[in-house]
């Protein structure tokens, strides 16, 4: 079990590290200032993406703090004053990573909000293992930021503004390009850099994988997303459009070898983030439209997946879909709401994701047959028949008798579902209320 101890070891490790960077940000602010002042007017930021991703992003946070703070409402009063500091910390850096243009803002912004998640990850957490993940999240972030420092020595060592020096240079503009790559592709995570994420979520609580899904995964998006247009080429674009299917076939693959349900679900939130990526990266605007839509409708969608994964842990004492069964006998009003859970996880029709999907795969035939093909299969039949699969035991399986939790919905559990569910069907129904809050 953790202990205080442990607790306090890495609070005061975290507040060292944050001090460091807070002061390497000074000294590297103050030497770029004074000397290389023309950086800061040419290195500004400039993406067609901000202007309506700005806001979508922003609603976004608040909605998965929502959540969170609803789910934290049972914790004891100390433990709450210690995770509202770090939530506080998270809106305030992510509101310094969404709204500047300055990369180097952007970076320092990021790896601070990455540090305070690992420490609300910490703090939430009640699983025996979560300094596993902790540490596996930690290395995968610390390599990821080792290519967007590089990346940086490379703009203010190797760039010359007046000449057009940096981006006219193939060699130094392609080791640029996989510098971004790396360093914001492990945070995304890109394919082959997954594990993290799963570990992550399945040792973390419910509130911080809500968080996690619902947010600090988008914002690795929305870094990459913006410096894009100002450094990335053709052949860059296509890899990143290769390493987007690959995580959607590879998660897709993965799903049929799992037991654990928080590990599926975690698994469904990679599809759907490199289909979010995917939809940026085509870069037209109905899929520019959809990626926004998406980022929305997935905070609700995750919400429900990850709170049902946890309601069914607490009546069946496991996660394991082999020890869960009989759910329309032993929690009926918990079953309806799972069954409408799998209609807007799997995308039908009236739902949000349905008309994601319905949206984007016509887009598809522009760019790629292949595409076209590969998307439909996966997401229209392979997809729904897994979840089908899976779930039709779970709701008429065998009643396992040594499982004595049984109840239905609590207060709590029928708020956040009520919310989550209805808002995924209104923007399915009705999704031209998101075009005039947005737009």
């Amino acid at each position: 079990m953790l202990n205080y101890l442990d607790f306090y070891y890495f609070l005061a490790i975290t507040l060292i590290l944050v001090i460091l960077f807070i002061f390497e940000y000074i000294y590297i602010y103050n030497y770029i200032f004074l000397n290389f002042n023309f950086i800061f007017k040419y290195f500004n930021l400039n993406s067609h993406f901000d202007e309506l991703s700005q806001n979508v992003f922003l609603i976004c946070l608040f909605i998965s703090i929502f959540f969170f703070f609803i789910l934290i409402l049972s914790k004891p009063i100390l433990l709450i004053k210690n995770i509202i500091l770090n939530i506080i910390l998270i809106v305030f850096l992510s509101l310094i990573f969404i709204y500047s243009n300055s990369i180097f803002l952007i970076f320092i912004s990021f790896e601070l909000l990455l540090l305070v998640s690992l420490n609300l990850l910490k703090l939430t957490s009640k699983s025996e293992r979560i300094l596993e993940a902790i540490a596996e999240m930690f290395i995968w972030t610390l390599f990821g930021s080792f290519f967007l420092l590089f990346s940086i020595f490379l703009i203010f060592n190797f760039y010359n503004p007046y000449l057009d020096f940096f981006l006219n240079n193939n060699v130094l503009n392609n080791i640029l390009s996989f510098s971004i790559l790396l360093g914001f592709g492990v945070k995304i995570p890109l394919w082959p850099c997954l594990s993290w994420l799963l570990k992550a979520h399945v040792e973390a609580s419910v509130e911080f994988s809500i968080l996690l899904s619902g947010f600090i995964v988008k914002l690795g998006i929305l870094g990459l997303v913006r410096i894009i247009d100002n450094f990335f080429n053709n052949y860059i674009l296509y890899l990143l459009i290769v390493l987007n299917m690959m995580a959607i076939f590879d998660a897709t693959l993965r799903l049929f070898s799992q037991q654990d349900l928080k590990r599926i679900v975690a698994l469904t939130t990679v599809i759907e983030m490199n289909w979010l990526m995917l939809c940026f990266l085509l870069g037209d605007s109905q899929n520019i439209f959809l990626a926004n839509f998406l980022i929305i409708a997935h905070v609700f969608s995750t919400t429900s997946e990850f709170l049902l994964v946890e309601s069914l842990s607490k009546r069946y004492n496991s996660r394991d879909i082999l020890y869960i069964g009989s759910l329309w006998y032993n929690s009926p009003n918990l079953w309806y709401i799972s069954l409408f859970i799998i209609f807007i996880t799997i995308g039908f029709p009236g739902t949000s994701i349905f008309l994601a999907k319905f949206i984007f795969l016509p887009t598809l035939l522009n760019y790629s047959l292949f595409l076209f093909v590969f998307i439909l299969l996966i997401f229209f039949l392979i997809l729904p028949i897994f979840f089908i699969r899976i779930w039709l035991p779970l709701w008429f399986g065998l009643y396992h008798k040594y499982n004595l939790n049984f109840y239905d919905l609590s207060k709590k559990e029928f708020f956040i579902f009520f919310i989550s569910i209805t808002f995924s069907i209104i923007l399915g129904l009705f999704p031209n209320l998101f075009l005039f809050l947005f737009i």
